[in-house]
């Protein structure tokens, strides 16, 4: 049941964040920038903001970067237990 529910709430969240996503790309169309802060006026708020997200990134890679780690770590100790 548990289960169910997770995938239920990650379909909604997925519909509402795309049709959100695509309905603003359509107000804008080619004036949408690839990075959503380019399309913000310059400004304080505007910097304030692109380097807590910088800091943000530096200190969430360990945390992004686990799971790839983890894998390679356990394909590296299946290779070893076949040679």
């Amino acid at each position: 049941r548990f289960v169910r529910v997770v995938h239920i709430t990650y379909a909604i969240a997925f519909v509402l964040y795309t049709s959100i996503g695509l309905l603003g790309y359509c107000s804008y169309l080619e004036d949408t920038e690839d990075v959503i802060l380019y399309n913000f006026p310059e400004g304080t708020l505007t910097t304030v903001t692109q380097r807590a997200m910088a800091v943000m990134f530096v200190f969430t890679f360990i945390v992004q970067i686990y799971p790839i780690h983890h894998m390679a770590d356990e394909w590296y100790a299946v290779l070893m237990e076949e040679d």
